[in-house]
């Protein structure tokens, strides 16, 4: 991976021979549509290693699986033991390095392309602007496997590996965004006042209390329920509300025959405008084309 003019890098490269580093050469359909590999690799260093930059166009993921590092970024130091997993964005400065006296083996993949910046970006959010998360030390063998699929992809080329690259990019994205919502599991695993909320919620479709009466419900503060909502569902409690109330809507539109001021009143989107002005906005449509666009359709 070249760097640009503009940008700035320093490094001390110490790794043993057991390292390797692989920098595929992605063709012109997936620089312009896919996600695609820089630079990929699996370094077991030694003291002394560091790397310092800024201003590269590219996302950086690193998986800590022996020894201990450290990661300077965003005026804070992060400690990378087994188990830590770092994401930054590559264009801030930072700085990642061995610790005095220890080893530090990781394997890291450089990754641009398609919406990889907006899955960063929910990360970025969801992870309260931290860059480092730590993994459940059970599951760290099989994120080193993930890891190592996609490091390996990259000794293949053509259009077919490609498409694999990024696919593989999309399940990690994927995977680490599920850890930090809490739902890496089978089940969705939401924090109880969320769930309390949402039981509220559920029952009082037509309306008739508020944020307030939310966090009375879930035993905690309106800034906590807020900032666990946008944490775990990426939306806050009343925007979730809206959600649950036009999906109620749009089963009404589609299985009785209603009246739109009837729907509204029973979803608690009233007047009858707003419950169309919110239609225009998420579906695009009004209420009563989307009847009709979903008559008898099952």
């Amino acid at each position: 991976m070249s760097l640009p003019e503009h940008a700035f890098e320093r490094v001390t490269l110490k790794w043993n021979e057991a390292s390797s580093r692989l920098t595929p050469t992605p063709g012109l359909f997936a620089r312009e549509n896919l996600l695609y590999v820089q630079e990929a690799g699996y370094f077991e260093t030694e003291p002394g290693y560091l790397t310092e930059r800024r201003d590269l166009d590219s996302l950086l993921l690193i998986l800590t699986v022996q020894g201990q590092g450290q990661l300077t970024c965003r005026g804070h130091v992060w400690p990378l033991a087994r188990g830590s997993l770092m994401w930054i964005d590559c264009r801030e400065p930072h700085l990642y390095e061995s610790m005095p006296g220890a080893a530090w083996t990781f394997y890291w993949i450089h990754f641009t392309g398609a919406n990889s910046r907006a899955y960063h970006r929910q990360f970025d959010e969801k992870a309260d602007g931290q860059p480092v998360i730590q993994l459940d030390p059970q599951e760290v063998q099989d994120w080193a496997e993930l890891f190592g699929r996609l490091i390996h992809q990259q000794k293949s080329h053509g259009y077919q590996s490609e498409l694999r690259t990024a696919q593989l990019l999309v399940d990690l994205m994927t995977r680490v965004l599920l850890h930090e919502t809490g739902q890496a599991g089978t089940l969705p695993n939401l924090h109880p006042a969320v769930t309390a909320a949402i039981q509220l919620m559920e029952e009082h479709l037509s309306g008739g209390i508020g944020l307030n009466d939310l966090a009375q419900f879930a035993k905690v503060s309106r800034y906590y329920l807020i900032k666990l909502f946008v944490r775990q569902t990426g939306l806050t409690p009343m925007a979730f509300w809206q959600q649950i109330r036009l999906s109620e809507a749009k089963r009404l539109l589609h299985q009785t025959d209603w009246t739109i001021e009837r729907i509204g009143d029973a979803v608690g989107l009233v007047p009858a405008s707003h419950l169309i002005a919110v239609f225009r906005r998420v579906e695009q449509i009004t209420p009563g084309q989307y009847r009709k666009r979903w008559f008898n359709r099952g």
